[in-house]
Formats: structure tokens, sequence, C-alpha cells
């Protein structure tokens, strides 16, 4: 299993030769100059010279350099099987892609099946054949990853989780034909328009009532704190005061 949180699930008292030497110990029972030379073996899958990285502590490297010491902790019980549970989530966008890239290379050169826990349908889309969609701990959906990603969908994961994927906006189609996107546009365009006929000092988006009773009258401000050193803009609206 390869963790979401690489800096929690690496020791960090505990050598990079040790981390991914003890389960190569463990599994295949390898000592001595034949555990140190899978550990080798293995910093080289996961693109890590050894001769640098085989003696450091996890602190002394980045989250991309740890979670590649988690990938190789897991390669080294020589599984056919690896659950990944949201591997780049904790990652910037230019590492993840790195560890995705690394992870689809070994799958083709280890013959590598995964299992991907993840809440990014981005990475689904990247590196997924089949997809399953859950749901309150149910299976909501279900099928290979075109289908999955062609409407029409669950309304769990559905049209905003699709344009966030990156399936483009025209999938985004909500019940009265027209977008979301447009949707939030012209709710946005409707906003402003309104609050530029409010009058007097700039209002929040709720406060429309209190928009309303400043429009011809503009309070001032009034002393609060100890000394009076801090100021409030406070507007009474249904005798409720309402700070803005």
């Amino acid at each position: 299993m390869i963790y979401q949180m690489a800096d929690t699930a690496l020791n960090p008292k505990i050598r990079i030769s040790d981390i991914i030497g003890r389960p190569a110990q463990f599994y295949s029972g390898l000592h001595g100059a034949a555990l140190k030379s899978r550990v080798d073996e293995l910093l080289d899958l996961i693109e890590l010279e050894p001769s640098q990285y085989y003696s450091r502590y996890p602190p002394e490297l980045s989250g991309g350099q740890k979670q590649r010491v988690g990938i190789a902790r897991a390669l080294a019980a020589e599984p056919s099987f690896i659950i990944c549970d949201e591997v780049t989530s904790a990652l910037d966008q230019l590492v993840a892609e790195g560890i995705l890239k690394l992870l689809d290379r070994l799958q083709q050169e280890l013959n590598l099946a995964y299992m991907f826990i993840t809440h990014d349908l981005a990475t689904v889309r990247s590196i997924a054949d089949e997809v399953v969609v859950m749901q309150k701990g149910r299976v909501v959906e279900q099928g290979p990853k075109d289908e999955m990603f062609t409407p029409p969908h669950h309304p769990y994961h559905g049209p905003a989780a699709v344009v966030r994927a990156g399936n483009g906006p025209e999938l985004a189609h909500d019940a009265a034909g027209g977008t979301r996107r447009r949707r939030d546009r012209r709710e946005r365009k409707r906003l402003r328009l309104r609050l530029r006929e409010i009058r007097g000092r700039p209002l929040s988006p709720d406060s429309v009532t209190a928009g309303r009773k400043a429009k011809t009258n503009t309070p001032g401000l009034r002393k609060t704190g100890v000394f009076g050193i801090r100021s409030a803009d406070c507007r009474r609206v249904a005798d409720q005061p309402t700070i803005i």
C-alpha cells in the first residue's frame, strides 16, 4: 500500500535504506549484500540515485522524494496489486504528474495492478481503466473509464465534478438546458448590477436590507474597544445591529 501523507508514513528516525529494506528482508528473506543490492535496485526504479539517498533520513527529502520512497517500500514486497490511497493529494501539480508517470511506467515494467482511492477525477482520468464511484460506503456507479466520463452522470459525481476533471464545460448541463457556469455568471452579473444601485458605503452581497437603509443615509464610524482605539461601521436594520 502507498499512503497519502508521506510525511507521516515514513519514520523520520529510520534511514531510507532500512525503510525500503525491511519489507524486502521480511518477505524475501534477504540479508547482507543481497539486501543492499535489492535496495539499490528499488531506488533506481523510483529514479533516486542509490549513492545519494541510501543513507539519508526522510526529513532530508522533498515531498515528492518521500512519496517515491513510499512507492519503493511497497515494491519491496514484490506485490502484483498495490493500493494507492490519495497518493498525489498532498503534492503540488508538477510533482503529482511525475508520481503518476512513475506509477504508469512501473505498471508497464512490472505488470502491476493498482487500486486508486481518490477524490480527484483528473487523476482518475489520467490513470484508471475501470472506475467505481462510492457514496457513503455504497457503490453508486461503476464501469470503464470512457463510459464513466460520458453523460448521463450520477448526481453525486455529475456535471460539476466532470468539469473540474477537465472534460470541458459543455458537459455541465443542468435540468433547464443551460450550463451551471452560465447560470453562475448571470447571477454574479445580476448581483453586480444590484449593488450599483445601492448608494453609500460598499455592502456585503448578503446585506441587501441594510443597503436600502444606507441608500440615502451614510452613518459615521462609532468608537468601540478599549480607549476608543478601534472603530466599527454599524447599521441598524429591524432594530438589530448589522456590522458591515
